[in-house]
């Protein structure tokens, strides 16, 4: 069978960014985690929201990777912490 799977990333703003990010989609974002270069969760949060607002104030400085669940399909993109 042939199934037409259309996927389509959250938007993450400001980026990059000092405090919060807002990140927000069409469709309920259900899970939002965060990694840095190394691999290590430090960021991780359930939610059930089209907007959500994550504080990473207490980040430091640096390029981390942003894992959203949206529909029970992981996006992967880049944020940079300023």
């Amino acid at each position: 069978s042939n199934t037409n799977v259309t996927l389509t990333k959250a938007t993450l703003y400001p980026n990059p960014g000092n405090d919060v990010l807002t990140i927000s989609h069409p469709e309920n974002i259900s899970n939002v985690s965060i990694y840095n270069l190394l691999g290590q969760k430090v960021f991780d949060r359930n939610y059930n929201d089209t907007q959500i607002k994550v504080d990473v104030a207490s980040l430091a400085s640096g390029t981390y990777l942003i894992k959203t669940i949206i529909n029970n399909q992981p996006s992967i993109s880049k944020i940079i912490k300023q």
